[in-house]
């Protein structure tokens, strides 16, 4: 079990590229509902890999750098593709044209160097004070979860022609006859502030480490059950929910925790070393 220990949590990883690589081919495809919830389960396959190097003491340098590649593939360019794909080919749904094409490749744009930011700095400050307890900068499995949520809720209360070739199981629609059609022209635009919260200061609690017992366990129920959900291919209402009380949770964390206000970032970049003064002066 000596070295056999460490290829498990990164199979575990490499099954999640391969998720992703199926969502990237529905979304090419114009299965949107399909391609999102395949990204959704790249949300389990990122948890199972990091409990699985724990559990087995198996972390390594080569691991984190696999599980970040695989992090920017499933949750910056799934996603990505998936909002673009959507959105360029969908007549009735507002960016269909040359121009909010253009816009959309470039709020796309954006979301993937966030990430890819997001993941450098991680890789850089993952072992500074406070690391343990908190993200700095909201994480890329996230937002996109939550992305990817929120598509599929609106696809779900949206113009059934925009998913006739994909058809869904979930047809408990929890809220009722509520039609979001003309919002979902709007959903592109979150790729932008989803982005920056990413490379932002913004500190976002670890499930498990918020200090407070019942909180802790509301927290890994609702993880739990936004598993179940994804895996079933049901209620995004719910996945929503979650996603929107994790945020809550974060922002008040963020806003009067002493501990999480009383840190602060290291600079990225070393400060330049002082010129030395010329002989004579």
């Amino acid at each position: 079990m000596g070295k056999l220990r460490y290829w498990i949590p990164n199979a575990i990883t490499c099954v999640g590229i391969g998720l992703t690589a199926v969502s990237l081919a529905h979304a090419v495809d114009g299965q949107y509902r399909s391609a999102a919830w395949w990204l959704m389960c790249c949300l389990l396959t990122d948890k199972l890999d990091g409990a699985a190097a724990r559990r087995l003491e198996a972390s390594s340098a080569f691991g984190a750098q696999l599980d970040s590649f695989s992090d920017f593939f499933s949750f910056g360019v799934a996603p990505a593709v998936l909002f673009y794909s959507f959105f360029s080919r969908t007549a009735g749904a507002g960016w269909d044209d040359p121009v909010h094409r253009v816009l959309l490749a470039g709020l796309a744009l954006v979301l993937l160097v966030c990430v890819a930011a997001r993941l450098a700095r991680f890789n850089v400050m993952h072992d500074m004070p406070g690391a343990e307890r908190f993200f700095f900068g909201w994480p890329t499995t996230y937002n996109g979860g939550v992305l990817a949520a929120l598509f599929t809720l609106f696809l779900k209360y949206g113009d059934p022609a925009w998913t006739a070739g994909d058809v869904s199981d979930d047809h408990l629609m929890l809220l009722g006859a509520l039609r979001l059609d003309g919002a979902m022209r709007l959903l592109p635009w979150l790729m932008l502030p989803a982005g920056l919260s990413m490379v932002s200061s913004l500190r976002m609690p670890k499930v498990g480490t918020t200090g407070w017992r019942w909180l802790d366990v509301l927290m890994y129920i609702n993880m739990v059950a936004g598993f179940a959900c994804g895996l079933m291919r049901r209620l995004p209402e719910y996945l929503v929910l979650g996603g929107v009380i994790y945020m809550g949770v974060a922002i008040r964390y963020h806003l009067f925790n002493k501990q999480a206000r009383a840190l602060s970032l290291p600079p990225l970049f070393p400060d330049d070393p002082p010129a030395e003064r010329p002989p004579g002066h």
